[in-house]
């Protein structure tokens, strides 16, 4: 669960660099400044609930749209 939140957190850093937005100590839309954009460790454990909200959405998220998830099996 934590490798899947550890990723959550480097895509949304990933999507608001690529949008323009700086870390900062406080959230600014404006001037595209946020306070979560660091690195995992670094998070409150408030803001490390937001990522794994995200991650317990995703079985339902994946089977709404048609699919499932598996275990991969060695070969």
């Amino acid at each position: 669960m934590k490798r899947f939140m550890q990723t959550e957190h480097l895509r949304w850093n990933a999507e608001r660099i690529i949008a323009g937005y700086k870390e900062g100590e406080v959230r600014d839309p404006v001037y595209k400044i946020h306070p979560h954009i660091r690195p995992y460790c670094e998070l409150s454990k408030e803001v490390l609930m937001n990522d794994q909200r995200v991650i317990d959405a995703l079985p339902k998220l994946v089977q709404m749209a048609g699919y499932e998830i598996v275990e991969l099996q060695s070969v």
